[in-house]
Order: structure tokens, then sequence, then C-alpha cells
């Protein structure tokens, strides 16, 4: 059918969980870098936004898979429209690093992002894990 990757609940349920768990990757602002894919630093691993889907997904960053291109998908429906026409010819991956990297985009850009994608797939998939998922960041915003 034209219109079956739309989403829905023939959507692999565990696309929320792999973004999930991407985000806990970079949930905190020492856990995550720019203009890198990942560093070690402090005896923890500081990843970008793509590395920790890579990660998750337990693919090269150099070399993602289609699952990591479909999350990644799934974060670039959540940016903001900028760039014009031609950023259409760019692929998610691509758009997710240069979101990530931008000089514009601070920690919590980032992890709005995540949390946008996340709310998207809640309707067609069980409430337990995107409802911890809010109980773990509002848990994190009284320790900061």
């Amino acid at each position: 059918m034209p219109f079956d990757n739309l989403g829905g609940p023939e959507r692999d349920p565990d696309d929320a969980d792999l973004l999930i768990a991407a985000r806990s990757l970079i949930g905190l602002p020492h856990l995550w870098v720019k203009n890198a894919y990942c560093r070690e630093g402090l005896g923890t691993m500081r990843y970008c936004a793509m590395a920790a889907l890579s990660t998750v997904c337990e693919r090269p960053f150099l070399r993602p898979g289609r699952r990591v291109r479909r999350l990644a998908r799934l974060l670039v429906n959540e940016m903001p429209n900028q760039g014009g026409y031609l950023l259409r010819f760019v692929s998610a991956p691509l758009r997710v690093r240069g979101y990530n990297d931008s000089f514009a985009t601070s920690h919590d850009d980032v992890l709005t992002l995540f949390d946008k994608a996340i709310n998207r797939l809640a309707p067609y998939r069980s409430s337990w894990p995107v409802y911890a998922h809010l109980l773990h960041r509002t848990l994190n915003n009284f320790q900061t």
C-alpha cells in the first residue's frame, strides 16, 4: 500500500525503545559530544546523537544500517524546518550529525528532538516505556 510507511501499528515496536536507549546514552550534558562521534573522558564514553543511535543498534558509526537510518529519519521529522529545498537530498544520518554539531544546537535541543520522536511513537505501542522515559527525564531535571 502506498501509505504503509507513515507509521501505525505495523511499525517496528521497538523503535521507541531504541530511541529511549540512545537518548539515555546522551541524557546528561557530560555524556554528549559535538564535532565527533564519540570520545572517552573521565572513564565514560561521550556520544553524539548519531553515535548513540549506532551504538544502541550495534552498528559501526560510519556504516549505519537500515534500522539506524530509520531512527535517524524519525529524528529528522522532528527537526525545525531550516535549510530550504536542497536539504531534502541530504541523508537523514548526515542531517542528524549536522544538527548535533551545529554551533546553534544545545544539549537540550538534541534531547528535545529525541523526546518529540519518542512521543510521536507513543500511540503505536504500550505506554509503559514512554512514561518511564518521561519520569526519568523529570527526575534528571530535579537533580540538575
